[in-house]
């Protein structure tokens, strides 16, 4: 014969992706684990937020400059994620 194997498969064909495939799905797989890294992020500060207005009394969670920082830094956190997403 010619060599090839004849399984069960009939004559199947590996088709390989070429590099710049790969590269390219890689790079969306990287873009998508950082989105949902900071997606979890953003989900923290907000529950810190929001454990912070629960227990109401004067604590760390209810600082002035804690609450505005967490926030603004989910705030961010949604920008970029909507910015990425809609690009």
């Amino acid at each position: 014969g010619d060599g090839r194997s004849r399984g069960g498969t009939g004559n199947a064909i590996a088709i390989v992706p070429s590099d710049s495939t790969l590269l390219s799905t890689i790079t969306a797989a990287r873009l998508k684990r950082t989105l949902l890294r900071m997606s979890l992020l953003q989900d923290c500060m907000d529950a810190a937020v929001v454990i912070g207005d629960i227990r109401g009394r004067d604590n760390l969670l209810t600082k002035p400059w804690l609450v505005g920082t967490l926030g603004l830094c989910s705030a961010l956190v949604g920008v970029y994620d909507k910015w990425v997403t809609t690009a």
